[in-house]
């Protein structure tokens, strides 16, 4: 070691999260802590969906950017509270709205805390309200198969998601909205879906959500190697894109929903002639009821067959 011969002393200092919120008479405790210092994260969803965000921001341009990008997500009512060099001499506290920070420049390393008085707090589960998302004619994921499907992908906090196939988007934003940390590309040949994921994502403030138009596999190529996946339409080109997927990325874990038997066989026959592990096949079948006068009446949805596998891991 570096200190062998040396005694040493480590002593902690203030956190900034600690002093800054002192300095501004708030408490930290009930905030969301996160940092955009050198690493991905989604402030605007986490803003539109906590009442109190405290983040660390990495460049001159970071207030302006976060202001910019709560313009752009409809979040233009919140309060923003920023510091700047925190507790030197030169140490500068500010707070306003989004719109008056756009195109400040600020310390090299600066913080913000952002309060929203009207945040739309998510649930603790997979499983957003179909009626939340803007539709219009485009096939969506119903949300009972959509949590089933996302439960299966077992996402994490900084995963890297495809979803192909988007449709309006229902699988995507629920990703985004869960991995502030993470990115997904929504891949989507249809313009009129295209326009659907643009207003889902502006709803749902899924910053980290990016819209790819064009047909898989094609499409995907120029990405980055996904950690998971999920494919709700492959327009007969299941093999060509699993084949580019674990291409990308050997251990890839893949979830698949299939309506037609067609797409079934079709998967099936890819999972026996490529190189993947952990198969597992489920049917659901979901039931809604709807009135008739005095009763009610069970009627039921397409079944979909959910078919998950992950890429085989290399041996050692």
């Amino acid at each position: 070691m570096l200190f062998r011969s040396k005694q040493v002393h480590i002593i902690c200092g203030i956190s900034s999260v600690a002093y800054f919120m002192s300095r501004i008479g708030k408490p930290w405790d009930d905030a969301v802590i996160t940092s955009a210092h050198g690493r991905r994260s989604n402030l605007a969803s986490l803003v539109k969906h906590h009442r109190k965000v405290f983040s660390i921001l990495g460049t001159t341009g970071g207030i302006a950017s976060a202001a910019e990008k709560l313009l752009e997500y409809g979040l233009g009512n919140v309060t923003m509270y920023t510091g700047e060099r925190l507790s030197y001499r030169e140490e500068k506290i500010l707070h306003g709205k989004p719109q008056d920070f756009v195109g400040y420049q600020a310390d090299t390393l600066s913080v913000v805390c952002i309060e929203n008085e009207d945040y739309e707090e998510l649930p603790a589960t997979h499983g957003i309200r179909d009626g939340e998302f803007i539709r219009d004619k485009v096939p969506m994921t119903k949300e009972e198969i959509r949590t089933v499907s996302l439960s299966k992908l077992g996402l994490k906090k900084d995963s890297v998601c495809y979803d192909i196939g988007a449709g309006t988007g229902s699988v995507a934003v629920e990703m985004a909205v869960r991995m502030p940390e993470g990115k997904v590309y929504a891949i989507e040949k249809k313009p009129l879906a295209v326009e659907l994921l643009k207003k889902n994502k502006i709803k749902f403030a899924a910053d980290n959500l990016e819209i790819v138009e064009g047909e898989a596999p094609f499409a995907m190529e120029g990405l980055q190697p996904p950690t998971h996946v999920f494919i709700g339409g492959s327009s007969g080109k299941m093999k060509e894109i699993m084949e580019l997927l674990l291409e990308k990325n050997p251990e890839v874990r893949i979830v698949i929903n299939c309506i037609a038997l067609e797409t079934v066989s079709e998967t099936l026959h890819c999972l026996k002639a490529l190189p993947v592990e952990d198969t597992e096949i489920v049917q659901a079948a979901v039931s809604r009821a709807k009135t008739a006068g005095n009763y009610h009446m069970m009627t039921g949805e397409n079944p979909i067959t959910i078919i998950s596998c992950t890429g085989k891991r290399r041996q050692e």
